[in-house]
């Protein structure tokens, strides 16, 4: 097993829930015996901060893919393909390469490829909701547009390899992934949930200070600027809003907001440590993620095990991690109704909800089970245990 060489490949690297999965992966191969390479073109952070970050202590090794090549300055998709494009010139270092990218595309034939899929770039681009490029903004013959139809053009002609193994994050992402694949069948697309560490968040204390937390990198999309608004509407419950701040413009936007209009309940937490995290999250109320089609949601589950009560959007992977359709929402206005109608439940309503909550988490979405699951998988590609 020692001599097994396995890649995991991601074409860059940031602080959130796709790392964590990739760790959870790392653990897994660990576990074999197999010490995997992180195949990318760069990372948003210092691998010294994993272990404080997340409290992974795993073996592996970083490999950089053209290090030194202007990568950054190529858009997002064009990164993708490129990187995607270069793996056939290394793979064959490798029995067994592992995607993190969401693109099936130009992914070399061999070796075994298995890919994890947090949500089809394809479904993306093919359905225009993408919103992390400034496409509306430009003008119809701008580079950005244009780029983009070559992109599309890419993604249409593109089949699936049949012998690639497939699994994804939830079932909201396997129906996104066959409506772009629909020759493949339901069947032979696993859903693995990615792992979340509940025992690190675990709280069974209900009986909390009336707050509300939010956990997610500071991006638009993220819709932290959304958030500050709701509790400009609520000034009586205090806002804990926790990210790490991969966009520095959007989180000033967001403190000047405050600021400007002289907002007193909303404390911002920058690239807060686990240990703050963690904390916070246990003495919080409620949780609360505003992000449509939110492809699977690790920040809620992680909420539910430190014993918040999770209001996300009524859409995407965050119906199923909150099964509960009182907890969820359609439009961002209902959210200080719904919480005025959590406030006059009676305690022991609360505990039921939770109770119940913290019980699918568990059985779902518990490392644990990510971690037997992706195992039997390994063992099958590797070493053919069927």
């Amino acid at each position: 097993m020692e001599s097994t060489r396995v890649a995991i490949c991601q074409p860059y690297i940031i602080l959130g829930g796709r790392l964590q999965v990739i760790l959870g992966i790392v653990r897994s191969l660990n576990k074999l015996g197999i010490e995997p390479d992180i195949l990318t073109f760069g990372l948003s952070f210092d691998p010294q901060l994993i272990q404080s970050t997340y409290g992974q202590d795993l073996k592996m090794r970083f490999r950089f893919v053209l290090n030194g090549f202007p990568w950054k300055l190529i858009p997002q998709d064009f990164q993708i393909l490129k990187f995607n494009a270069l793996l056939k010139f290394i793979s064959a270092d490798y029995q067994l390469l592992i995607d993190s990218s969401n693109s099936q595309i130009f992914l070399p034939k061999k070796p075994a490829v298995l890919s994890y899929v947090h949500f089809p770039r394809e479904r993306r681009l093919l359905n225009n909701s993408d919103n992390s490029q400034p496409y509306l903004k430009s003008t119809p013959f701008s580079f950005p547009r244009i780029s983009r139809k070559i992109i599309k053009i890419i993604y249409r002609l593109h089949k699936e390899n049949p012998n690639h193994k497939i699994i994804c994050n939830s079932l909201f992402t396997r129906q996104s992934f066959l409506e772009v694949y629909p020759d493949l069948k339901s069947e032979e697309i696993q859903v693995i949930y990615p792992p979340v560490d509940s025992s690190l968040y675990e709280c069974n204390n209900f009986q909390k200070e009336n707050t509300v937390i939010s956990v997610g990198r500071f991006s638009p999309d993220k819709r932290q600027l959304d958030q500050i608004k709701i509790a400009q509407l609520i000034p009586n419950i205090k806002f804990h809003l926790l990210g790490f701040v991969n966009n520095p413009k959007y989180f000033n936007k967001c403190k000047d907001f405050i600021n400007k209009n002289n907002i007193t309940n909303v404390i911002l937490y920058p690239n807060a440590p686990l240990g703050e995290t963690i904390n916070l999250l246990k003495s919080s109320k409620y949780f609360l993620h505003l992000l449509v089609d939110e492809p699977f949601g690790v920040t809620a589950v992680q909420a539910i095990a430190a014993g918040c009560i999770p209001l996300v959007h009524d859409s995407g992977g965050q119906r199923e991690t909150v099964p509960n359709s009182e907890l969820r929402f359609s439009l961002i206005e209902e959210i200080p109704q719904m919480i005025a109608r959590h406030e006059e439940k009676e305690p022991g309503e609360i505990t039921k909800i939770l109770n119940s909550l913290q019980n699918n988490a568990r059985n779902k979405f518990d490392q644990s089970v990510f971690d037997e699951k992706f195992t039997k998988v390994l063992q099958q590609i590797l070493f053919n245990n069927e």
